[in-house]
């Protein structure tokens, strides 16, 4: 199922926690009824959605901070509820966002949108019509889970770190200091120009081109496993 629209349904009753079971949605519509209690904690499983529509319902409480690490998220619709922001913000873009809060909340933080900027010119990635990080401080925080679906990446002019293990068939670091919380377990080719890449963890370079200048360094932390590679 990709799609889930019970909206002005004279539905009542809670939201229930199997909700998060439903791992392919791209699209959950639930507004215009008369739903109650709060936000299931499951929604953080939800890895594909692109719409959340839960308007004109009495729900209450807080937004959940699982919602905050939805990466493919375009659109979230929290209107006429009795929700409070709880100091809730995406750690993601969304593009179309609409909160109104009948409920007082007293925090300065802004519901929607990344913590910082991130300009278009850091990372390229045709396919990935989102975007893929946020920034903590001046470090461009990234879930390697995008990154795979892609395959490719080249990041350019920027300091990151990638959070999980990296399964690529094509990486290119330009001017970049880019740290891997996890492993590399494997490549077709890495190209670092001007750059420094960091593994936490081990580093699998099987039938794999390397390429880079001397200005450039790797280090790996763990194990590293080299097989047939130039």
């Amino acid at each position: 199922m990709s799609e889930l629209d019970l909206s002005s349904n004279n539905m009542n009753g809670t939201i229930p926690s199997a909700i998060g079971n439903l791992h392919n949605l791209l699209s959950l519509k639930l507004n215009n009824n008369s739903l109650t209690g709060t936000l299931p904690s499951t929604m953080d499983q939800f890895f594909k959605l692109e719409v959340i529509n839960l308007s004109d319902n009495d729900l209450r409480g807080t937004i959940p901070t699982a919602l905050q690490n939805l990466p493919t998220l375009q659109s979230f619709y929290l209107e006429k509820t009795k929700m409070c922001d709880g100091c809730f913000r995406f750690n993601y873009m969304v593009q179309n966002c609409f909160i109104s809060y009948q409920t007082p909340c007293n925090c300065s933080y802004i519901p929607c949108g990344p913590v910082c900027p991130v300009s278009p010119s850091c990372l390229h990635c045709p396919s990935l019509q989102y975007k893929i990080g946020y920034c903590s401080g001046n470090v461009l925080v990234i879930d390697s889970r995008l990154l795979n679906l892609n395959r490719t990446i080249s990041i350019a002019h920027i300091t990151a770190r990638i959070l999980g293990d990296l399964n690529l068939d094509f990486i290119s670091l330009t001017d970049a200091n880019i740290t891997v919380s996890g492993s590399i377990i494997g490549f077709d080719n890495l190209i670092l120009d001007n750059s420094s890449l960091t593994v936490e963890e081990d580093m699998n370079i099987s039938y794999s081109t390397l390429i880079f200048d001397p200005d450039s360094n790797i280090n790996v932390q763990g194990d590293v496993v080299v097989v047939d590679s130039v």
